[in-house]
């Protein structure tokens, strides 16, 4: 009997420091989370949303492209 209460003193001292850290830490773990989901989203929309600015930068380029557009002839030596 006192082999289990030798042991159930340091148990329940680990039991409620982990679960104070728990309990104090909780909050800032979710804070950061929430920062790095918030952060990869504007990273995700500025890699595949384009600004105006590049969008027209991108159809000027097209145009320019296709008005010299060449077409690729055949070779008739083989």
């Amino acid at each position: 009997m006192s082999y289990a209460r030798g042991l159930l003193t340091p148990v329940l001292v680990t039991l409620v420091g982990v679960g104070t850290g728990i309990a104090i830490f909780d909050p800032a773990f979710k804070q950061e989370k929430e920062q790095k989901e918030q952060e990869q989203i504007v990273e995700f929309k500025e890699q595949h949303d384009p600004s105006p600015e590049e969008q027209i930068r991108k159809t000027e380029e097209a145009v320019a492209n296709a008005g010299g557009a060449t077409t690729i002839t055949k070779d008739t030596e083989r």
